[in-house]
């Protein structure tokens, strides 16, 4: 499956999987007819035979029949799953051949248009003949076989990346498919669960009862158990019991039941509302050191893994906080995953940091965990006591080049289809928090929310579903609120001081990407974004036509809106020099259409990332731009350079 590249998702030879497929529905049929054989010998036996003898010999051709129904099964799954993926695979390439022919193509009538063109012009040109050469009249149009092998390669580049995320789709799936053939199952060909269990009992269970029927199980069949139902884990993240439900569940466990569900079900326990933070960060350091051994992860998967190992590896030493996982879900689609930084069940204040646009767990953990960074170093500097943060990446966020090619998308970050999405677990996570703090007994802790761009519309709508009201909130480079849900600030469940929420935001003036998605007319959005995609910079693909995108009602939340804005502009004055914010993202690149390198909303030593930290504990003594530059005093005169 790794014999292909972005330019030729078609690539590989499918024969072996081909073979392979035949060989597997011949094993299946031959285990078919075996089955069937024990069965109607165990018919025959019984009407002549009785008495113990029969019987043990009749429970032997039961788990005989039994291991035959398991290898048909095995052999079925195995067979159906290459079959897909060779029909996927050879519908990709026949694809891409088509691309590539009609590439071909418009090369070819380009290269003759241009030699009868040169032709054309040798017959006709005066040297030689004594005559005098015309003067320079305006340039020939292009010709049209030339802008149509510019269309062309345009559409084979936008087709090319498509069929080669369709190709990596297959290749995922192939390989979950795989992993899960291979299970334990009754003659039924329905999974075997331990401790008597059967999916439609499992069925039944409501995720209070499911709970205790977990803390009922060993390790080895709890990890059996999530084994054959892989879901388990995803149901208890998108339909988790109370938190605090859950607190006062595992408070009441044995010593033993807590390691046992720790070692047997840590993709649960990991990701529970309500359980101890350490505690989570035991069970999803279980869940990355289980993933390490196994063979079928996916590329999405992977990534995830080792973004993870990378960005705890960053913390704990020098003078920093330590880390955990206090969510890890390599079961959805795509991989999630949270960082803690300090420590979550103890900490005075603690900030929920939540990312925006391009930013997967799978390559983005480590760096956007690194922004979080700076803002619990920078709040730990501004204010007393212990603060704790959480590096959230626990929802899908858009990506550009999918708005791109698709604005009306759901993936799209004009939509706020992932926005509306993600603001669930991200309400139930805060809510959570307050729970385990309360229940286990701990202080309660002031609760503040950090969101960048789309994070920020993310945020605003979980703010409109928490049972629990948050101290703070701060929206950085805002992607616009959604106004039909969120008219104003008095409609987030945010604290006030007086009759003012506490809801504070900031965009740079040199940002001119917020703008873009949020104010601009739906038609010069597309022209802008056709610009972008066909400038071929920053990985941005090329749009061939104009897009046009629906009005998205997101609105700015500004002053009008309730906010307390503060500056990200620099900040010089006397001996405080803080840099100003040169662009969208959150950590500068210096890339094209990036912030320069330390000139991000987060970046260290930038007048926005204090004010961050100023805004989110409470100081609200905001570092403001000057109007402008200070008059210098008579009395000291600048210093002239040396000579």
């Amino acid at each position: 499956m790794s014999d292909w590249t972005d330019d030729d998702p078609g690539a590989g030879d499918l024969s072996t999987l081909d073979n392979r497929a035949q060989k597997l529905a011949l094993q299946a049929q031959h285990a078919g007819e075996m089955q069937a054989l024990v069965q109607q010998q165990e018919a025959v036996v019984a009407g002549a035979w009785t008495g113990t003898g029969h019987d043990g010999w009749a429970n032997k051709a039961a788990q005989t029949t039994v291991a035959w129904a398991t290898l048909q099964t095995w052999a079925w799954n195995e067979q159906a799953a290459l079959g897909r993926y060779v029909e996927a695979v050879t519908s990709i390439k026949t694809r891409a051949d088509r691309q590539k022919g009609l590439l071909a193509d418009a090369k070819a009538d380009a290269t003759r248009a241009e030699q009868a063109t040169s032709v054309s012009q040798a017959v006709s040109s005066p040297q030689g003949s004594g005559l005098p050469s015309p003067s320079p009249g305006p340039s020939p149009s292009i010709a049209p076989e030339q802008l149509a092998l510019e269309q062309a390669q345009s559409s084979y580049l936008s087709a090319m990346k498509a069929l080669a995320a369709e190709r990596q789709a297959a290749d995922d799936a192939l390989v979950a498919s795989i992993r899960d053939a291979y299970v334990e199952v009754t003659a039924a060909g329905t999974p075997v669960l331990p401790a008597g269990l059967t999916e439609e009992s499992l069925a039944g269970m409501t995720p209070t009862t499911l709970l205790t029927t977990l803390s009922s199980l060993s390790a080895t069949d709890l990890a059996d158990l999530m084994a054959a139902e892989p879901a388990i884990a995803q149901d208890f993240w998108n339909n988790p019991p109370e938190a605090s439900t859950a607190s006062s569940w595992w408070a009441a466990l044995s010593d033993d039941q807590r390691a046992a569900l720790l070692a047997g079900a840590p993709s649960v326990i990991g990701n529970l509302g309500g359980v101890p933070y350490a505690d989570r960060i035991v069970a999803n350091q279980n869940q990355l050191d289980q993933a390490a051994a196994r063979s079928d992860l996916t590329k999405a998967q992977q990534g995830t893994v080792d973004q993870a190992n990378k960005t705890l590896g960053s913390g704990g030493h020098s003078g920093r906080a330590p880390r955990g996982l206090v969510d890890l879900n390599l079961e959805n689609k795509p991989p999630l995953a949270a960082v803690s930084i300090g420590d979550l069940d103890t900490a005075d204040k603690v900030t929920w940091s939540v990312p925006g646009m391009n930013t997967a767990a799978q390559d983005s953990l480590w760096g956007w965990t690194g922004a979080t960074s700076n803002l619990q170093q920078q709040q730990e500097q501004v204010d007393p006591g212990s603060h704790a943060a959480v590096s959230w990446l626990g929802y899908d966020t858009p990506g550009l080049p999918e708005s791109l090619n698709d604005p009306f998308s759901e993936q799209s970050v004009l939509m706020n289809t992932l926005a509306v999405r993600g603001s669930r677990r991200l309400a139930v996570e805060l809510d959570a928090f307050h729970d385990a703090r309360s229940v286990n007994g701990n202080s309660p802790a002031s609760i503040n929310v950090v969101a960048h761009s789309y994070g920020t519309t993310t945020t605003a709508y979980a703010l409109t579903k928490t049972r629990y009201a948050v101290d703070t909130v701060t929206f950085v480079a805002s992607a616009g609120i959604d106004a039909t849900v969120i008219p104003d600030a008095s409609a987030l469940n945010v604290r006030s001081v007086g009759e003012q929420p506490q809801v504070f935001a900031t965009q740079a003036r040199a940002d001119v990407v917020a703008t873009i998605g949020r104010d601009v007319d739906p038609h010069d959005l597309g022209t802008i974004l056709n610009a972008l995609g066909n400038s071929g910079q920053s990985g941005i693909p090329p749009v061939p036509q104009l897009i046009e995108v629906p009005q998205n009602h997101r609105i700015n939340p500004d002053d009008d809106f309730g906010a307390i804005r503060y500056d990200s502009d620099g900040y010089d004055v006397g001996t405080t020099h803080l840099r100003a914010t040169g662009g969208h993202d959150a950590i500068g690149s210096g890339e094209t259409f990036s912030a320069p390198k330390g000139g991000g909303y987060l970046d260290k030593g930038t007048q926005s990332l204090l004010n961050t930290a100023i805004a989110t504990t409470g100081n609200h003594q905001f570092l403001e731009t000057p109007l402008a530059e200070p008059t210098p005093s008579p009395q000291a005169p600048p210093t002239p350079p040396a000579k």
